[in-house]
């Protein structure tokens, strides 16, 4: 094949491939198919109904660091009238170790909207020293972790459920 030949067949080569990429046709582009919207539902809120053990300071306090933490993982913690929501409630109870810390044992149990057990979370957070049922060792570190670990366990349980 002379230089010719050649450079006449690169020239259509590149004329295709310039004809192929004109249009509005994007090879890659998402369609509503294969987009990750059509594949995953957008989970409920999750209304956050009580904290039973833990004081009302701190109890604002973790519901603050969970919604942050939560709207992370594009999940809506929410509060107040929420008719079609999923519900959370969390028990806290502060134990104090042989060696002087406080632990704090949380469970959290979140239900659909009919009231059925659809996860449940628990977990021990040290709090720092102190007497068994002191809370003023607890400080926003340890709040932040459950709050961090619980949004971490909701989401995993959500994208189970196909959310």
């Amino acid at each position: 094949m002379g230089r010719g030949a050649f450079e006449v067949l690169a020239w259509i080569v590149i004329l295709l491939g310039i004809a192929a990429c004109s249009g509005t046709q994007q090879p890659f582009q998402k369609t509503p198919e294969t987009s990750s919207a059509a594949k995953f539902n957008t989970p409920p809120p999750i209304l956050l109904t009580k904290m039973n053990g833990l004081p009302s300071g701190l109890a604002g306090d973790l519901s603050k660091a969970l919604v942050a933490s939560a709207a992370k993982r594009d999940i809506a913690i929410v509060t107040g009238r929420f008719p079609n929501a999923f519900t959370l409630a969390g028990d806290f109870t502060p134990q104090r170790d042989p060696a002087g810390q406080v632990k704090i044992v949380y469970g959290w149990t979140l239900r659909d909207i009919q009231g059925k057990t659809l996860h449940q979370v628990s977990g021990v957070e040290s709090g720092g020293s102190g007497d068994a049922g002191d809370w003023s060792t607890v400080g926003p570190q340890a709040l932040q972790h459950i709050a961090d670990f619980t949004a971490e366990s909701l989401s995993s349980r959500l994208g189970q459920l196909g959310y």
